[in-house]
């Protein structure tokens, strides 16, 4: 019998922050929009469907740019079916939210990204995700 076997290339050239938010998912969105001048939009819920049939929604928000894109997920799932995992991110359940940035060109600097966000008075703590 032949097999065909799918092979999946995936893209790691990103950065993550971990941020601590106590203000809800839309409130933080346009904190940031104001703040960093984007325009962060609310997508579908993002399936996460796992191999034994356990299912989580994740809340999440996009900005696309010729450049690159940044997203924010909400660390905790909207809705589960089948599993007892609650986290986008179990290991990083501490946090709210994971903030992700693509930028293959280095438009952003990730440093003055990071000083801008802590000025935003409804975000409690940030961290640069490894």
């Amino acid at each position: 019998m032949k097999r065909t076997r799918l092979v999946v290339d995936h893209d790691y050239n990103f950065e993550l922050l971990g941020l601590i938010s106590s203000s809800k998912e839309y409130k933080v969105a346009w904190a940031l929009n104001q703040h960093l001048k984007i325009n962060l939009g609310k997508e579908p819920d993002l399936e996460l469907t796992f191999s034994d049939q356990k299912r989580i929604l994740i809340s999440h928000y996009l900005y696309v740019t010729p450049h690159g894109e940044i997203r924010l997920f909400k660390n905790r799932a909207v809705e589960v079916i089948n599993t007892d995992n609650y986290y986008l991110a179990p290991e990083l359940a501490h946090y709210d939210f994971i903030f992700m940035l693509k930028d293959p060109l280095g438009y952003y600097d990730k440093s003055r990204l990071k000083e801008q966000i802590r000025e935003i008075a409804n975000i409690e703590y940030v961290a640069e995700v490894d």
